[in-house]
């Protein structure tokens, strides 16, 4: 993996928990009032945690699936000229991710 690759990836992770915790903040009424101190249940935090993981397995997906299909243009011994494959192949990842991911985080 070259940098920009790594500093890809830690820019969709930490995307990821911002969008997450902003969800998690509103949906479940955590409020930054120290007046307002609300108690989880433990049925909300196995949620959110299945939501953090849903996340997270989709992101790795998206990522597996796009960066294989980098490697595969970048080592054929036979150059291929058009990179549509890798178009394709991103696409794909964004739509297993969803399909991965979607039911769960929503």
């Amino acid at each position: 993996m070259s940098s920009i690759n790594i500093t890809h990836l830690l820019c969709i992770i930490f995307l990821n928990v911002l969008i997450l915790s902003v969800r998690f903040s509103y949906r479940f009424g955590v409020s930054s009032d120290c007046k307002n101190k609300t108690m989880l249940h433990p049925s909300q935090l196995k949620q959110y945690a299945a939501q953090c993981l849903a996340e997270f397995f989709g992101t790795f997906l998206l990522v597996l699936i796009g960066n294989l299909s980098v490697a595969q243009y970048k080592f054929t011994e036979t150059p291929i000229e058009s990179k549509l494959g890798i178009h394709l192949s991103y696409a794909t990842g964004v739509y297993v991710a969803l399909m991965v991911a979607g039911p769960i985080s929503g």
